[in-house]
């Protein structure tokens, strides 16, 4: 096939065409220039077509222009060959205009969905890192909106993984007055930046007591409170579940509330022997029943108990077998830690992690210990 004939037939269809006549200047012409298709004959003077079509896909600008191939009648092998590496289509010399305007037509709309899927691609990519980015600021917001650990008459520590979604897990703990610790953990429904912002303002809610009329005293008031003042369809249809407990100090006794949480779990020693018990109600989530009455219970704490509160990406956990762990599992694992000393979370979190094998859990993993001597 002429170069020039081909060239006209090309302009002719509306193309903007650039005829080079050896491989070392088309190579060279393809790193100069942005286009969008090419026709390449096998048999060139320099570089052949084999040697270019090779040279363009090992380059990693050259590699998605696509390339039909110019060959003789009786070069069917060759043909074949270049296709496998890579090549979209090929003309025979004795070219028809027809036939020409049909594979170039092809190749040029599906590069174009090409094109097309590379940008949606890109911007995908780049709405995820935009997002990454997003969950790991919010996430290092709400940990710096987590008490420190608290030392003296009651100890506290605790560990928060957030999970690479974010969920919605925030905790508290401070003293009231000089009688009165108060301490929660709630969990909001769902994950990433919406479920984040409702947990967190539930949290400054419950830190600066602003929910009126309400005895912070009381664990079912303030449940009872924040269910009227949060409800479902106002909220995005999340909804979460709490544990909010009050110790007094001088009669050792924890009067706490639950609404749809894990129960928290108090571990005291007996006769040198571990004894755990769960601190729980079968009371409704926060957000589905506006006229929801809550219980409050009582507990005392044994001399030199640990309470532990936390969510339920604790131990909702898939452990490396596949299987997932049980509750009755981590109940063992909180009671059989050291019960003289620091504090445990940071063990508890190492176990359980060392069983899942993974560096970040699906939900958020938060743990919270209170050491009650």
């Amino acid at each position: 096939m002429n170069r020039d004939i081909l060239t006209r037939h090309l302009e002719r269809q509306g193309h903007r065409v650039m005829a080079v006549e050896n491989g070392y200047l088309a190579l060279q012409t393809l790193k100069n220039y942005v286009f969008d298709l090419v026709l390449l004959d096998i048999l060139m003077p320099g570089l052949n077509g084999y040697q270019i079509l090779e040279k363009m896909k090992e380059d990693e600008s050259l590699r998605h222009i696509p390339v039909i191939m110019i060959s003789a009648l009786d070069e069917m092998d060759s043909v074949a060959h270049c296709i496998s590496l890579g090549a979209e289509d090929y003309l025979p010399k004795t070219f028809d205009p027809i036939l020409l305007k049909a594979r170039i037509s092809a190749c040029l709309t599906k590069k174009r969905f090409r094109d097309q899927e590379q940008r949606y691609l890109l911007a995908l990519l780049e709405s995820k890192i935009t997002l990454e980015k997003e969950l790991g600021e919010a996430a290092e917001y709400v940990k710096g909106l987590l008490p420190r650990p608290l030392l003296g008459e009651v100890n506290a520590d605790w560990v928060f993984a957030p999970s690479a979604k974010l969920g919605g897990d925030c905790f508290d703990y401070h003293w009231v007055d000089d009688d009165h610790l108060m301490v929660y953990l709630l969990d909001v429904s769902g994950h990433g930046i919406g479920a984040a912002l409702l947990s967190v303002s539930v949290m400054n809610v419950l830190r600066s007591q602003g929910l009126p009329q309400t005895d912070f005293m009381n664990p079912s008031a303030v449940l009872g409170a924040l269910n009227h003042n949060f409800p479902m369809e106002k909220q995005n249809n999340m909804y979460f579940t709490i544990w909010y407990g009050i110790y007094h100090k001088p009669t050792r006794t924890m009067k706490y509330a639950s609404a749809g949480a894990p129960p928290a779990l108090l571990v005291h020693q007996d006769h040198n022997l571990p004894v755990i018990s769960e601190l729980t109600t079968t009371d409704l989530i926060i957000g589905v029943d506006m006229d929801y009455f809550y219980e409050t219970k009582k507990e005392i704490i044994p001399l030199d108990s640990r309470l532990y509160l936390f969510s339920d990406g604790a131990y909702e956990v898939k452990k490396a077998n596949g299987k997932m762990m049980v509750f009755k599992e981590f109940m063992n694992i909180i009671n059989f830690q050291p019960h003289e000393g620091g504090g445990n979370t940071q063990s508890i979190y190492n176990q359980i992690q060392g069983l899942a094998e993974i560096e970040h859990f699906e939900d958020d993993f938060s743990l919270l210990e209170l050491i009650i001597p």
